[in-house]
Parts: structure tokens; sequence; C-alpha cells
């Protein structure tokens, strides 16, 4: 936090830092209207920008699957609407207490009750972000409950450790309005939260493309459906690993690391991938990942398309995503027989 030692609580009274603050705020829509505004110093950091864009990245990676993405963390998860989506979507629970709307009142609902929800984690306020703050658009409130969520829920991407940022607010002083800037840690030392995981790479800075719908979509509004599929796909993978002394039990869990993909597209392909070309075991989510793109341009040269499922979604063992590549699969050769 050395870079705002310098700003710590101090009076930006200046005409430079003055006009330097407005200038930010005209670009970044922000009003002068008591809400904490991020300080030009910090906008500029790095590490506060890849904090940003790694939280999108995760988000979105959940919401897609609504035709939901967020392209101003701040502003669209100040609603509730998006948050409520989001975090129903990660921890696969339905948030009690919530309602439909969009008014004022529907919004401080959801997000109370999405605040609630976040305690029943383990998760604690301390001051780190709060309803009011979210409902304001808080540049704080909203990156420490996203932050704190990583903590507790878990997060396959690397957030950057220790991230602290200046805010300012505007307050009345003798008759006329003064304006104070504070330090806040967003992230601590990240290493100590979960296993390894990966940072975003380039082509996660952007929401992953929601997949083209197709009928996977409608078989799985309902739940008996997708279980009669996931019995025919799984007894189609057994028997192609019957003499490897395999047996899949759960698709989606079995697959998420790459391996049995790998080995599938070899056994149907009728030939053997070397075991230096991917791990093996893989110890972490940076090495699944590897594995699954892997096995994807193997399926690429065999002219199997993966246009609608991604890596990411096969290692965060999403059900949908795994039955649609091993669907890919099992088509692709049932045709050409």
């Amino acid at each position: 936090m050395k870079q705002y030692d310098g700003l710590r609580s101090q009076e930006l009274g200046s005409n430079t830092s003055l006009r330097e603050q407005r200038e930010y705020d005209e670009q970044n829509n922000t009003a002068l209207d008591g809400r904490a505004r991020l300080h030009p110093a910090a906008a500029r950091q790095p590490t506060y920008k890849q904090l940003v864009t790694t939280l999108t990245a995760w988000v979105n990676s959940y919401i897609k699957k609504d035709h939901m993405v967020v392209r101003d963390l701040i502003s669209d998860l100040s609603d509730g609407h998006l948050l409520l989506a989001f975090i129903t979507r990660l921890t696969n629970e339905q948030i009690p207490y919530t309602v439909d709307g969009a008014g004022e009142k529907s919004q401080r609902i959801n997000v109370s009750a999405c605040v609630r929800f976040c305690e029943t984690l383990g998760m604690q306020q301390s001051g780190r972000f709060s309803v009011d703050g979210i409902l304001g658009r808080d540049i704080v409130s909203v990156l420490c409950l996203l932050v704190d969520l990583v903590h507790v829920v878990g997060c396959p991407y690397v957030l950057p450790a220790h991230v602290s940022i200046a805010v300012v607010r505007d307050e009345a002083w003798e008759g006329g309005v003064r304006s104070r800037t504070s330090v806040h840690a967003i992230t601590g030392d990240e290493g100590g939260h979960g296993p390894a995981r990966w940072c975003v790479e380039p082509e996660l800075l952007d929401p992953v493309p929601v997949p083209v719908p197709d009928a996977f979509d409608k078989l799985f509004e309902d739940r008996d459906k997708v279980a009669q599929v996931s019995l025919l796909i799984r007894e189609f993978v057994n028997q192609k690993f019957e003499g490897m002394n395999i047996e899949v039990d759960h698709l989606a869990l079995e697959f998420h690391d790459g391996v049995y993909l790998i080995l599938l597209i070899g056994t149907m392909g009728h030939f053997f991938v070397p075991l230096n070309f991917y791990h093996l075991s893989p110890k972490n989510a940076a090495q699944k990942l590897e594995n699954v793109r892997f096995a994807f341009k193997l399926m690429a040269e065999m002219e199997i398309s993966t246009v609608n499922f991604n890596a990411v979604d096969l290692v965060r063992r999403d059900l949908k995503a795994c039955l649609r590549c091993l669907y890919a699969i099992f088509t692709h050769y049932t045709t050409k027989k």
C-alpha cells in the first residue's frame, strides 16, 4: 500500500488533483453525489485492472448459462438481478426470500437476500461490504463481496494478491464541499485460499460465448431425460473402455481433468496418445485445462466439432458441457459407421 501513503485521509485541495478527479468522473460517468469514487491513481493500477478483469470473467463464466453478461462489474451487480443469478449458479442453491421485479424495493430485497445467504456460507461482513454499499454502487463493497466469495467457495482463476485501492468521498465542510481519500485493502495473500489455480488467459478476458441453443437446453428442463441421456452416454463410454479396466460412474466428475477424454478419443480413433503429450495425473486446474484443450485439438484434427462447448466448462464439471462433448464424439463415430 506504499503507493497510497501520500493519499491516505488527505484533503484533495489542489486545483490539479481536483481537475484530475473531475476529468476521471466525466470519463467514467461518476457524479459527485457522495458515493465513494475510485481515485484516478487507483484506476491506473495494473493489479486493480487484473482483479476486475478476473472477477468479471469468473462471474460471466456462470451467468452466461442464463444468457446474461456483465460488462461493468460494479454497476451491473448493484441492482441484485445479476448478483442473484451468479450466486445461484455458483452455489447450486436457491436463495430464499427473493422477488421478481426491477424497482428499488425489489433490488433491496434481492441484494439483502444475497448478503444473508453469503453469511450462511461462512462469510462475515466485517465492514468490508454492505447492502447499502452494493445498492449504491460502492466499488469497495462489490469487490470485497466477490473476493470474500472466492475465499469461501473457490475460483479457478488466480486473484492478484495485496490489492488496495484509494477511493474519494465528498463531504460537507465549513459551508462547502471537500474531498477525502481513504485506502481499502481488497485482497490479501491469495495463495492461502484453495488449491493452485490458473491466471485468466487472453481468451478468458472477454465473456465466453454462450453456446448456440440446441437440444441439450431443452433436455435440461427435464431431470428424468437428463438421467436417461447420461446413462446412455455412460454406457457408450464404458463399452469403449472395456479392455482398459476403466468404468465411469459420474461423467462430469471423471471427465473434467481431460485424461479420460484423451483416452476415449484415442480409443475411438484407434491410435495411442503418448503419455508425455498430456498430464496423466493433473495436479491442479491449469494442468486439467491443458489436458482438455489438447483433447479438443485432437477432436478438431478428427473433424469433430467443439464449437458448442468450451474447456473451462468441462474443467468446472459442467454436466451439460460434458454431455455435449461426449455426444459430439458419439455421433461422429456412429455417423461414420
